[in-house]
């Protein structure tokens, strides 16, 4: 089965609340418990603040494309009347984009949602046949309209509305016996089907003492200095706070001088006057009663571990998640003995009558003046709490849903929605008379219906796409490209995009054209980029301005269910600022901050990916979710990277130059971490000294090396005995390797070092700096050096030559010959995954995501025609 859960619960005001964790738990139970069914979680867009945290808590237990999202035009919350229209319509968005899902089954995990927030629910206003089950909590506003529903006119209706969707449901899943049986005492349709399917405690919850250090941080946070009494309330009436209080107060003098009430909950405003005065009257101390407004998660774990008692006064609950999580701390808990309570807690002896002061108070003065007692009860709580768990409210939910299937679910073959369905359901509406809120109406349908689903590799090529630097980064973008174009996967499509920094990002239909050689390329349209949920943007090219300036759209990209990955080259302008323009490192960081708030970094290098590691592990960044650090090797076969052609005219005088003596090759762009300089000293000192050698630089003029140029520009060597070659094509430096004696490469810094394995397939052998990416791509292929000075670095080439002599050289062909077909398909893979990762569609023809933008037109006309019509 395809079962379809509705986070909203989790996303809304109520997400820090009981509803909220109940809605986590219940969704990592399914999906834990989930066998051969597929499970999705249906998000609302809308509540954008709560989608990166969700998307982490699942990043280990569901596919990151099984979390999609559903847009509507906003703001939609029900407590402002101007949003009725809005509201209306994401209702329909909603139940069109389930639909277009095509489940075997939904599941709203909490129905009463958006009257202070934009949550939308509904149910069977539009999708009047796939099955749809929602959590039943309580009908605690229902059962007491004075407290909730008088006055209040807005939410009245708003809770009208919302319980008339939940009787409409097919079956309702309650979190308790008592839960179902208000259920089927208290709603209109009587013969709904509703199980009980439980609840539980979240993992965090369990007993863990606290360190010392933690302990006294959390003390002086909530001013706790002894012993106390904790509680959980709201300003509710329901939640008796009031009641335990005045419980508290009763207590005899010495119980109280032992233990402070500390009150964890939001009780705010009016609602805190009244109880911070009620305190005064019964002549507490200030200090003698604590509100603790809010508290995460790990530090109400910790406090539940410390406390010596921990009370809940309900006079309603659905279950009573608090109890049961203070029980799988091993606190000892009591409470009262009202609705569900005694059915979590599981024990008599720890009840007492929540109306009832006298009672409470004695409850807890017995167990406070007891130690045996609260031993006692401390070891039925962690037996208790054991027979909760999330998995099995899982496996009760699914086998529930099962039994809908085999009951009728697939009897008839299933129709999803049509957006021709839901215009005519919208034709109501007046407000879509409005262009504006037509064309909202109609983005948000696009993109809730993305076409055919086959998932895009978005490649970014925006250097190579605007200007083609050549450098090494741009050989590495062209050679991949070529694989990737030349052998696409089976499970996605290719879809190179470039963007600038003013400009976000396109498709680059112009210039794959080009790249192509195909005619026509005027008629192309390098249209604006359409991502879905199962989408991947892999970052191949190195533009870390634009990068940057793009934070945000990749984080929505991730909101979104697009895996953002980056290819990371190195990290030489942070670790080696000095070698770089002014501003370069601050830049590059930015760049990195992007890349680390990502889904995942591909590093060309294990050196590299060491050092990333230990970037991001200084520099967090926004992430929630892992980021995923792999590495892999660059290839080296020229012939296969779209090479350059064509040769200088005086080619065949520079390889005959080449070939008079031994020829030493460097190889990269001038600049100063590469050593261009050290070099050139040593080999001046092996000329002063009749060491008949050439020195051939290959390479473009970088920066900081003006002084460089100077010296190569008016050296007495220069066309003799010392060659620079400027902007040669790739074609013609094959010639120049097969020509030299040797590779020399000095960099004090690589990501990989390209030209080691480009020397290696031309079987020449290789002079390298010792630095550990040179170790690991040359291995026992090269003759490593140290120096720090021309002198040192002349006296290796000289044993080096004399090692050459004697036939004892280190040769390169123990090196890997990495082909960029071999490279290209392994990063692939790392992108992307093997061919089942990314199987949920097939290729098509290029062209798919247009059908988006036609959507978009399509449905501004019929909105705009269904709102005239009225």
């Amino acid at each position: 089965m395809k079962i379809v859960l509705d986070m909203q619960g989790a996303q809304g005001d109520g997400r820090f609340r009981g509803i909220g964790r109940y809605t986590m738990g219940f969704a990592k139970g399914v999906v834990r418990s989930r066998g051969d069914h597929e499970i999705i979680l249906a998000l609302n867009g809308l509540l954008q603040e709560s989608i990166e945290p969700i998307r982490a808590a699942f990043d280990s237990l569901l596919p990151q494309r099984n979390i999609r999202l559903w847009h509507s035009p906003g703001p939609t919350a029900a407590m402002d009347p101007a949003n009725e229209a809005r509201r209306s319509i994401a209702e329909f968005v909603r139940e069109s984009f389930l639909s277009q899902l095509n489940p075997d089954v939904i599941h709203v995990c909490s129905v009463f949602e958006g009257f202070g927030d934009d949550g939308v629910t509904s149910i069977g206003l539009l999708d009047k046949q796939t099955p749809i089950t929602a959590s039943l909590y309580d009908l605690i506003p229902m059962l007491n309209p004075e407290e909730y529903l008088d006055g209040r006119q807005s939410y009245a209706m708003f809770y009208e509305k919302n319980l008339k969707y939940l009787s409409r449901a097919t079956q309702l899943l309650a979190i308790s016996d008592f839960a179902r049986a208000e259920g089927k005492a208290h709603l209109e349709s009587g013969n709904l089907p509703i199980t009980n399917v439980s609840s539980a405690a979240d993992a965090l919850f369990h007993k863990q003492p606290a360190s010392e250090e933690e302990e006294r941080a959390l003390r002086q946070k909530f001013g706790i200095k002894d012993s106390f009494v904790l509680s959980t309330g709201s300003g509710e009436v329901r939640k008796n706070t009031a009641r335990l209080i005045q419980a508290y107060a009763g207590l005899s003098p010495k119980v109280r001088s032992a233990y402070k009430l500390l009150i964890v909950g939001k009780i705010e405003g009016i609602e805190l006057l009244h109880l911070t005065a009620h305190v005064k009257r019964l002549g507490l101390g200030v200090d003698t009663v604590q509100f603790a407004h809010y508290v995460s998660d790990q530090e109400l774990a910790q406090l539940y571990n410390l406390c010596g008692l921990f009370v809940c006064p309900s006079l309603h609950e659905g279950f009573g998640l608090p109890v049961l999580e203070a029980m799988a701390c091993g606190a000892p808990v009591i409470c009262s003995d009202a609705t569900s309570l005694p059915e979590v807690m599981g024990n008599e002896d720890a009840l007492f009558d929540p109306v009832d002061v006298a009672s409470m108070c004695a409850k807890m003065e017995q167990v406070l003046v007891d130690d045996r007692l609260a031993s006692s009860l401390r070891r039925h709580a962690l037996k208790q709490s054991k027979k909760f768990s999330w998995e099995e409210t899982g496996r009760r939910a699914i086998e529930a849903w099962e039994m809908l299937s085999k009951h009728g679910g697939k009897s008839r073959p299933k129709k999803t929605v049509s957006e021709a369905a839901l215009m005519r359901s919208l034709a109501p509406i007046p407000s879509l008379r409005e262009p504006t809120l037509a064309r909202r109406v109609a983005v948000c349908i696009a993109k809730n219906h993305p076409g055919d689903g086959t998932p895009q590799l978005l490649v970014d090529i925006s250097e190579l796409a605007q200007r083609d630097a050549r450098t090494g980064i741009q050989r590495v973008v062209r050679s991949i490209l070529s694989e990737w174009v030349a052998h696409p996967p089976p499970n996605c499509r290719i879809e190179p995009v470039y963007a600038t920094k003013e400009q976000g990002y396109r498709y680059a239909r112009r210039f794959m054209a080009k790249f192509a050689g195909a005619a026509g390329q005027g008629e192309l349209e390098d249209e604006v980029v359409e991502c879905a949920a199962g989408d991947v943007f892999i970052g191949l090219d190195l533009q870390g301005h634009v990068v940057a300036s793009k934070r945000d759209f990749f984080q929505q990209l991730r909101k979104e269910g697009v895996t953002v990955k980056f290819v990371v080259y190195d990290l030489l302008c942070v670790l080696m600022p000095q070698y770089f323009p002014d501003g370069s490192a601050d830049d590059f960081a930015a760049w990195l901050t992007v890349v680390c708030e990502s889904d995942g970094a591909v590093c060309i290098s294990k050196a590299v990916a060491e050092d990333l590691a230990r970037w991001c592990g200084q520099n967090e960044g926004r992430r929630r979710r892992p980021l995923e650090i792999d590495w892999f090797h660059l290839g080296a076969d020229l012939q296969n990277s779209s090479p350059s052609s064509g040769r200088p005219p005086d080619a065949d005088a520079i390889l005959q130059v080449l070939r008079q003596r031994p020829s030493f090759l460097l190889v990269g762009t001038l600049e100063p971490r590469k050593a261009h300089a050290q070099v050139m000293d040593a080999f001046e000192l092996l000329w002063r000294s009749d060491c008949d050698v050439n020195l051939v630089i290959v390479g473009r003029e970088g920066w900081k090396v003006e002084e460089l140029i100077r010296r190569i520009s008016g050296h007495d060597e220069l066309g003799r005995r010392l060659l620079w070659l400027k902007g040669v094509s790739d074609a013609f430096l094959e010639e120049v390797y097969s020509a030299s004696t040797c590779l020399i490469a000095a960099s004090y810094g690589e990501g990989f070092g390209l030209p080691l394995i480009e020397a290696a397939r031309h079987g020449i052998p290789i002079i390298a700096r010792g630095i550990p990416v040179f170790r690991e791509v040359a291995g026992s292929g090269a003759f490593y050096f140290d120096a720090t000075s021309e002198n040192d670095l002349a006296q290796e080439i000289r044993a080096w030559l004399a090692l050459r002599e004697e036939g004892r050289i280190p040769l390169p062909k123990a090196m890997a010959a990495q082909t960029w077909r071999n490279s290209a398909h392994r990063l692939l893979e790392l992108c992307v995954g093997n061919d089942e990762t990314m199987s949920h569609g097939t290729r098509v023809a290029k062209g798919r995501r247009k059908r988006t933008k036609a959507a978009v037109r399509a449905s501004e006309r019929s909105a705009v025609d269904v709102g005239e019509a009225q």
